[in-house]
């Protein structure tokens, strides 16, 4: 028990495990020597010098150190290293060579090099084995005193699989029980002592597995949409090994498991970008993003240092957003300068401050108020909000002379029924409406970005879903036909990023997202994923219910993404573009000071007049109805 204790600690410190794996290498160099001298040269074992035992020892330990014998965890290191542990032997032996022949009196046949490099090399590797094999043997031991491990089996017997397998094969609180694999030709075969089956056995078992960890990086959605079904029907929590992307980057590695997320369900392959357009929009320039601190701006802001801008200038009038975002972004190592702005966007003079301190080549105007029932219930600073803060935006840019210029917006501005839509449709008319005006010798280039939901943003159903869920329920969905298009918030930013690289002003970019996805399923599918049972009449004994509150205020059941169905194909294969220029009877810029004069009024009524001239399609709620008479 002493000994197995005694180990445990040798294993866990690495600066023990070196010291003793050092001092074993001492006596196995050594031993070595002398052995070799015995079998080769046994009547110079009197006589020959000690200065070159010291060499070789000194040599030997200061080898191995320098090319990182001493690195690899102990229990790690057979497999990988033999070769290495085969040259490090060689390059010495070598050393040693030189040291008798040019140096030294002592003459030594070929016979004795031979010999010493095969028994260090054996030696050192059979120290290693017998010591992974002791390790190894302490870790079963105290698994089997605490009796309690989880039972893990491993989808995908391939390579990631074995890898996976090899390094959980001396976790102290995991046990894989065998693998499953869709090929029929790996059944009922071994990975050492651990069989494989095929995936029907989990039914059999699913009461004696914890985890099913699928260890298959490269997989499709498609294929692994297949596999996630199968598992979950039998109710087994599942983890997956980091895509096959983060393994060969570095970013992961293949033994950082990680819980299945909703995004791995959302009918289709993630959004793959195209790193020349990104690199074309960001490297060497000056940056500028709107909204810096908020989901979608602090997304863009880490996206765009991956290409080495030149800077990037954060605004925002949240301070601890901000701070977060600024603070974030200096732990990154980058070479690009940092530039946090705290300002009010809405006026104009704190806007020209900004830019005229600083030199900026493109602006990613995220900056906005998006939650639709909050705008719904304050429209007047809603509306003042977004739209002065793109007026001064666009308003600076256009004086200054900033090539590009690309707002974030929602496909909610498409034909709106709320407030917030109304105000994001104007929004990008303000954009269209600049764009118009560089026709007179102006460079700068106006364009508009337009998303779906974005999962991971401020207000997305999944954070509410997946706080819902652990408060035990009840989960709270408008409508149970509700639809919505969405993309993740690094397709979103990649997306933003992209279409300044391809604009030419006066385009609405939009990414083609797949199918839509009903809102109730995504409800479901999350309870499911969190090893739950939704409760309803069939299963009153299930763990959370569902309920439907009614659609809210300008809520829409589908969402559309652009006014006119003519778009065109860009460089990029998943992003679209279209033109969607506006007419009006009367003069923009005249009826848009109309406007704000009416919001800085309070003046509801005449608000709503002049903000249904400026978007006509705009459906009007019953409520603002009423309101107008």
């Amino acid at each position: 028990m002493i000994i197995l204790n005694l180990l445990a600690k040798v294993s866990k410190n690495k600066y023990i495990r070196r010291s003793v794996l050092i001092i074993l290498d001492i006596i196995i160099i050594n031993f070595a020597f002398f052995l070799s001298l015995l079998l080769t040269n046994h009547d110079l074992i009197q006589s020959f010098k000690a200065d070159i035992i010291s060499f070789s020892t000194i040599a030997g330990i200061i080898i191995y150190f320098i090319s990182g014998q001493y690195k690899p965890i102990t229990k790690y290191t057979v497999n990988s290293s033999i070769y290495k542990i085969l040259i490090r032997n060689i390059t010495l032996v070598f050393l040693i060579f030189i040291k008798v022949k040019l140096l030294s009196n002592s003459s030594l046949n070929n016979n004795f090099y031979i010999t010493l490099l095969a028994l260090l090399t054996i030696f050192i590797i059979v120290s290693r084995v017998f010591l992974t094999d002791l390790i190894l043997f302490t870790i079963k031991f105290e698994s089997q005193k605490r009796n309690k491990y989880e039972s893990i089996v491993i989808y995908g017997a391939g390579s990631a699989g074995i890898e996976l397998f090899a390094s959980l094969k001396y976790s102290k609180s995991k046990k894989v029980i065998f693998f499953v694999d869709d090929n029929k030709n790996l059944h009922n075969r071994k990975i050492g002592e651990t069989s494989i089956f095929e995936p029907s056995i989990l039914k059999k078992y699913k009461n004696k597995i914890d985890f099913i960890y699928l260890a298959i990086p490269s997989i499709s959605w498609e294929r692994k949409t297949e596999i996630i079904k199968k598992v979950k029907n039998h109710g087994i929590k599942l983890q997956i090994v980091p895509s096959l992307e983060d393994i060969t980057s570095g970013k992961s590695n293949i033994d950082l498991l990680k819980p299945l997320n909703i995004t791995d369900l959302l009918g289709r392959n993630p959004v793959v970008p195209n790193k020349k357009l990104l690199k074309e929009s960001i490297e060497n320039k000056n940056i500028c993003v709107t909204g810096a601190g908020g989901s979608i701006g602090a997304e863009i802001c880490k996206s765009a240092l991956e290409y080495n801008p030149s800077s990037i200038i954060l605004i925002d009038n949240s301070e601890w957003n901000l701070y977060r975002i600024n603070e974030e972004l200096k732990s990154i190592d980058s070479n690009s300068e940092i530039k946090p702005y705290l300002a009010n966007l809405c006026d104009l003079n704190s806007v020209k401050n900004v830019f005229d301190n600083n030199k900026v080549d493109c602006i990613f105007h995220a900056a906005a108020y998006k939650h639709v029932p909050l705008v719904e219930k304050n429209p007047i600073n809603g509306l003042k909000n977004n739209l002065l803060s793109t007026k001064n935006i666009c308003e600076v840019s256009f004086l200054k002379k900033i090539q590009k210029v690309v707002l974030v917006s929602s496909d909610k501005a498409v034909r709106p029924t709320n407030i917030m839509g109304a105000s994001k449709r104007l929004c990008e008319l303000i954009f269209l409406d600049y764009q118009a005006k560089t026709i007179h010798q102006n460079p700068s280039e106006f364009s508009i970005v337009r998303f779906g939901n974005v999962l991971g943003s401020s207000g997305s159903v999944v954070p509410l879903f997946k706080k819902q869920i652990s408060k035990g329920g009840p989960i709270t969905i408008t409508h149970p036909e509700i639809i919505r298009y969405f993309m993740t918030i690094k397709e979103a930013a990649q997306l933003v990023i992209q279409s300044s690289s391809i604009s030419k002003g006066g385009e609405v970019f939009v990414l083609d997202m797949g199918f839509p996805v009903k809102i109730l399923d995504l409800a479901k599918e999350m309870i499911q994923l969190s090893g739950l049972e939704e409760k309803t009449e069939q299963t009153p004994n299930g763990d959370i219910e569902i309920i439907y509150t009614g659609l809210r205020p300008g809520e829409k059941l589908f969402e559309e993404i652009l006014i006119k169905s003519n778009s065109e194909k860009t460089e990029h294969p998943l992003i679209y573009k279209a033109y969607e220029n506006a007419e009006f009877k009367f003069n923009f810029s005249q009826k848009f000071e109309d406007l704000i004069i009416h919001i800085d009024n309070f003046d509801e009524t005449q608000v709503f007049q002049n903000l249904s001239e400026f978007v006509p399609e705009w459906q009007l709620s019953e409520n603002i109805k009423e309101f107008l008479g």
